[in-house]
């Protein structure tokens, strides 16, 4: 998504733990004006940017197309037990770059079946500058 841009760094590998203002304006433009939760409307201005490909403690890195925007009570729902959510990075198709959310469940198969990932289409973004909440579904 980032492949043409300017001379600002986007990529900061392991280098740094927080994003810089570019990265967070770059996240602006991707993943819309707030959260990147499904069914969050919570502004970007009350998000933090979240490492959601891997947690930078973990090995992460704070690249622009390995981070989200969430608001901080869904930066905290993020971890790996049951009931808490997932984050990765969309790879393919008309959501590539953003960021996708999968509920983790128990993990026993006839119990629950594995949660789809879910976008956030709540909040206009770039791609969708017109965003409506009653014409598209989260996913």
């Amino acid at each position: 998504m980032f492949a043409d841009h300017t001379a600002e760094i986007l990529y900061l590998g392991e280098a740094k733990r927080l994003a810089n203002r570019s990265q967070r304006l770059a996240i602006l433009a991707r993943d819309g004006a707030g959260c990147s939760c499904p069914g969050c409307t919570k502004p970007i201005t009350l998000s933090e940017i979240n490492h959601a490909e891997k947690d930078w403690a973990d090995g992460g890195y704070t690249d622009v197309n390995a981070m989200a925007a969430d608001c901080p009570q869904h930066n905290r729902a993020v971890g790996p037990k049951p009931g808490q959510w997932t984050t990765s990075g969309v790879t393919d198709g008309p959501d590539t770059g953003r960021a996708a959310w999968t509920l983790n469940t128990d993990g026993h198969p006839t119990r629950t079946a594995p949660a789809p990932p879910r976008v956030n289409r709540k909040l206009p973004t770039r791609r969708n500058p017109r965003s409506a909440p009653t014409q598209q579904r989260d996913e």
